[in-house]
């Protein structure tokens, strides 16, 4: 009897025990049941989070590609823009230098302009001599009676000064192999009627060689009957 009463005691406190347990249990699973929606919440707002974070450090990275780009643009304006004044700056140059250019061939051809003028003068009394001017580039000098075949047949060169001032001549029609030794000599000399006259002998040089030896033989008489 009593062993059934200690059975049963025992078997009450286990249950007792077991209710306990059972209810403790269910507080826990209640608290963790509660825990999810909490933890849910945190999980969602730590993704929010991630992607806002996100979202901004792509805005960020394009908003830096956009302001890299301005950038770029601004280079490549400002690059037109120097490249721009360096060639207003080259043409300013050359301005300048074909200005200055222009104002020592001014000075050294009023120095020479009488010497010229007196060229000009002798030209318009030499018979076969015609001196005409070309402004911005100097004179040329067409010289005809070369010939007796063809008398107005003209041999030319342009006569013109240098940057030094000096003497040079251009467009010789037709060329001359002695050309520069004349120019030389009237560099030296600054004759220019002992160069036209010079100028005239090659020209008939010229012209003679190219001509039948009988003609060129009276004619190398009539100069000679002339000259005498």
């Amino acid at each position: 009897m009593h062993d059934v009463e200690g059975f049963l005691n025992k078997l009450g406190q286990i249950r007792t025990k077991t209710r306990q347990i059972a209810h403790k249990a269910e507080a826990v699973l209640r608290r963790q049941q509660s825990m999810v929606p909490e933890l849910r919440n945190k999980k969602d707002a730590w993704i929010l989070e991630q992607q806002r974070r996100k979202k901004d450090e792509i805005e960020d990275l394009v908003d830096l590609m956009r302001r890299y780009q301005q950038m770029l643009e601004m280079e490549k304006r400002d690059v037109e823009h120097m490249t721009a004044l360096a060639d207003i700056c080259d043409k300013k140059q050359k301005r300048l230098e074909l200005h200055t250019l222009a104002i020592q061939l001014h000075n050294q051809l009023q120095a020479r302009s009488a010497g010229l003028e007196n060229f000009a003068n002798i030209a318009a009394n030499m018979a076969g001599l015609q001196l005409i001017r070309i402004p911005g580039r100097g004179y040329r000098i067409c010289l005809t009676l070369l010939d007796p075949r063809q008398p107005q047949r003209c041999c030319s060169l342009l006569l013109l000064l240098d940057s030094e001032g000096k003497y040079k001549v251009s467009e010789c029609e037709p060329a001359l192999a002695s050309l520069d030794e004349l120019v030389t000599e009237l560099r030296q000399t600054c004759n220019l009627t002992q160069f036209v006259h010079r100028l005239r002998q090659e020209f008939k040089k010229l012209l003679l060689a190219h001509r039948p030896s009988a003609e060129t033989a009276q004619t190398e008489h009539n100069d000679a009957v002339a000259s005498a």
